[in-house]
């Protein structure tokens, strides 16, 4: 069905683009974004919703926006990703901070060796350190931590 189609939201102070989307419904007035968005939306003192194109199907809408996105460029918007990343990635137009960490995380009771200190599992290592799970297996892939 083509009920899909393409949005930007745009500053109401600047009128500048500030986020590509793709959605249906009423996607476009969402709130539920990330803290880049949510802080330029502050900055803004709200934003208005520009309608790019409508009555699409969800993958011609999905390749309009990155279309769009790649046009813009990641630097000016707030989005996270374009068709080079996935709604994982940390840095925009960089590879996906997970990949190649397949079944990594099921072993949480692993022991681990970061800077020389052994953590008798991964839990007890990111609670001692105070990290998140998304930082611990991040510092895996940087080759920082080591299973002993």
């Amino acid at each position: 069905m083509d009920e899909h189609y393409v949005y930007a939201h745009v500053g109401h102070t600047t009128m500048e683009v500030f986020y590509i989307g793709a959605g249906k419904g009423r996607r476009c007035y969402d709130k539920r974004h990330n803290q880049d968005w949510i802080d330029r939306l502050e900055g803004e003192g709200g934003r208005d919703v520009i309608f790019l194109k409508s009555n699409l199907t969800k993958s011609k809408a999905m390749q309009l926006e990155q279309k769009i996105i790649d046009i813009y460029g990641l630097d000016r918007l707030t989005n996270k990703t374009s068709n080079r990343g996935n709604q994982t990635s940390f840095k925009k137009n960089q590879t996906p901070w997970n990949k190649g960490l397949k079944n990594c995380q099921d072993h949480p009771t692993k022991k681990v060796k970061i800077d020389g200190v052994v953590y008798n599992s991964i839990v007890g290592c990111i609670n001692t350190l105070g990290i998140g799970r998304t930082t611990f297996y991040r510092w895996v892939k940087k080759g920082k931590v080591e299973y002993v």
